[in-house]
């Protein structure tokens, strides 16, 4: 088998003029056709008393819920270079309607590695090694899908032999191509940096001693127990209450859309923005690094609740996350870099000091389009900003240190996986003099 193939990472695009390329006339430019939908509607109504001034919001959202719960098998094998990982080597509908979107960027589509985990069989060969969770259960796209993914890790030479399906990749391969820009399906990243590093099982009380305005600087233990807390007593009691009901009467501009391929190629699902674009906000504090981390309300975790047929009574839907936007048409790296700095600004109401880019990824690659660039933001904590966020975007943000942010990843009170990628690649510079985003 030929080891994936390498693509570089274009800079000097232009920004789409999305009406001129037909964007708005959908079923010209693709050809799509009428179809049963995958995507779900539910208003959602959110009322929030922890504040000073208690307010409500109220909107509909879209989730795409094909599928509610997915399970992937990262087969493994000790080689010459490391750890090496098995890749199944698969056609992608999503990438071809790419090269037909205005988000296409230049020469992008003809050398994507098309490359992703194999399913979790129902059966595996007999083996003395052990099938392991490989970390805690992730929300792939908690802004756009229901899909809760779990990786299964077996270290299994036999099979990793007798599989001429699979495609073994060293690790620090997978990390450098992903550094180098190649976009990369999302699970292989986590899954290479989760068998890095066996996940430890600590809590920290360190807080951060640097002045701050309005962050709350936490360690994850105090931070894990006040959530508990807060979210422990009953519903009318809870500072903020969230109401989810599904409604069969989609928006008149739905955040998302499904599209269909002519002559049955397949499905694809389209988010409003096409890309999104992730920022991994720290601060550096003598040889230590601090992340900048939200709570933010996700009605996906109730909405899932009432996709599975449960009342979503007891679903919490509050979730900690890093900052993440939809991009506006920018498709420069340079300006989507500076779209990833005034995401800081907007949601977690800081002023940025400087950003490297981290690489990009696919968080649902086979029935969504959309590609999310990663970007690390350097943060002065005590230079404060006019804030702009919905009240599902931000109630609440912290300053933790980065180990303890991987900690939380390991306790599954964090399942957003481009936070966990951010952290543990910050975690790897704690310590260095400086930061260069070639390391």
């Amino acid at each position: 088998m030929q080891p994936i193939p390498s693509s570089t990472r274009p800079h000097d695009t232009q920004p789409p003029d999305l009406a001129s390329a037909g964007i708005l006339n959908r079923t010209q430019l693709l050809g799509v056709a009428s179809g049963a939908s995958a995507i779900r509607h539910f208003m959602v109504e959110i009322t929030n008393s922890s504040i000073d001034q208690p307010s409500s919001y109220r909107c509909c959202f879209s989730f795409e819920a094909a599928q509610l719960e997915t399970s992937y098998l990262v087969a493994y094998r000790h080689g010459d270079c490391g750890i090496e990982i098995g890749l199944l080597e698969r056609h992608f509908p999503t990438l071809e309607l790419r090269k037909r979107l205005p988000v296409n960027r230049s020469g992008e589509s003809s050398t994507y590695a098309t490359y992703t985990l194999p399913k979790l069989p129902a059966e595996l060969p007999q083996s003395d090694a052990p099938l392991r969770p490989l970390g805690k259960g992730f929300f792939a796209s908690g802004g756009s899908s229901c899909e809760r993914t779990a990786l299964f890790a077996m270290n299994n030479s036999a099979l990793a032999r007798s599989n001429d399906i699979l495609t073994f990749v060293p690790i620090q391969e997978i990390r450098r191509r992903y550094r180098s820009g190649e976009p990369l399906d999302i699970k292989i990243v986590l899954a290479a940096l989760r068998l890095e590093e066996p996940p430890t099982q600590r809590l920290s009380s360190a807080k951060l001693t640097i002045p701050t305005n309005w962050i709350i600087p936490v360690g994850s233990s105090e931070l894990l127990a006040d959530l508990h807390s807060q979210w422990s007593s009953s519903s009318n009691q809870r500072p903020i209450r969230t109401s989810v009901i599904e409604t069969t009467t989609p928006p008149a501009e739905p955040f998302l859309n499904q599209l269909e391929f002519e002559h049955g190629g397949g499905q694809a699902v389209v988010r409003r923005g096409f890309d999104g674009v992730d920022s991994g906000a720290y601060v550096r504090v003598a040889d230590d690094i601090y992340m900048l981390i939200k709570r933010g309300i996700r009605p996906m975790l109730v909405a899932r609740e009432l996709v599975a047929g449960d009342t979503g009574e007891n679903a919490c839907p509050l979730a900690i996350e890093g900052i993440s936007e939809s991009l506006e048409g920018e498709q420069n790296l340079d300006d989507i870099a500076q779209r990833a700095m005034q995401g800081v600004r907007e949601e977690g109401g800081v002023e940025p000091l400087g950003v490297d880019y981290l690489g990009s990824l696919f968080p649902l690659l086979d029935r969504h389009v959309e590609r999310v660039d990663s970007f690390l933001v350097q943060i002065d904590p005590s230079r404060a900003v006019s804030a702009h966020y919905t009240p599902d975007e931000r109630v609440d943000s912290f300053l933790v240190p980065v180990r303890d942010v991987i900690d939380l990843c390991n306790h599954g009170v964090i399942t957003d996986p481009r936070l966990e990628i951010n952290a543990r690649f910050l975690a790897e510079i704690a310590g260095k003099p400086r930061y260069s985003d070639r390391d």
